[in-house]
């Protein structure tokens, strides 16, 4: 398995967290369950980062399109909503 990618990603509060990218969502979520707390976070946001963040924006911006809401605001609003609930879940 190749090594993976260490890049970052710039948080809300615009703090930059390092990411390194997993091969796929389901080897990174195992890693995450299995992981101590002190680790599980770093791959908490990464899973968040880079697996649920793009499909979160593309589902809701589709839908807040097709519903005629194109300001960006109501977008990022939504998706930092459905994000949250999304951590509180898996935390």
């Amino acid at each position: 398995m190749p090594l993976p990618i260490l890049t970052t990603w710039e948080c809300p509060d615009q703090s930059a967290v390092p990411i390194h990218m997993a091969s796929d969502a389901g080897t990174l979520m195992r890693d995450f369950i299995a992981a101590p707390d002190a680790d599980s976070e770093l791959l908490l946001t990464e899973l968040l980062a880079t697996h649920a963040g793009p499909h979160v924006r593309r589902i809701v911006t589709q839908r807040l399109s097709a519903a005629g809401v194109s300001e960006y605001q109501d977008i990022d609003d939504l998706c930092g909503d459905v994000l949250t609930e999304l951590l509180y879940r898996l935390r």
